[in-house]
């Protein structure tokens, strides 16, 4: 998609990006209300890198100071969390 719209096409494009954008973040939500805070952050992290390829401007470094940064801390929490709770039961 980046690529497409980096080439600047005489009409518009749409796409839904509804999934791409939910999954992440479904993904470490879990139903959890601790987990709701990383959740958000992985929201807007794909809401930005969707904006960004929409425009064209998308690069892969987004992903990677993303993991180096949010999403590597959202996971241990994530896992910390599952752990507690196989523990309780």
């Amino acid at each position: 998609m980046n690529s497409m719209f980096k080439s600047k096409l005489p009409w518009s494009l749409a796409f839904s990006f509804a999934r791409a954008i939910q999954k992440p973040a479904l993904e470490i939500w879990q139903g959890q209300k601790s987990h709701v805070s990383a959740a958000t952050e992985a929201l807007y992290h794909r809401a930005l890198c969707n904006q960004a390829a929409r425009r064209g401007q998308y690069d892969a470094a987004m992903e990677l100071e993303y993991e180096e940064t949010t999403h590597l801390v959202t996971r241990n929490s994530v896992a910390q969390t599952q752990g507690s709770n196989h523990e309780t039961g």
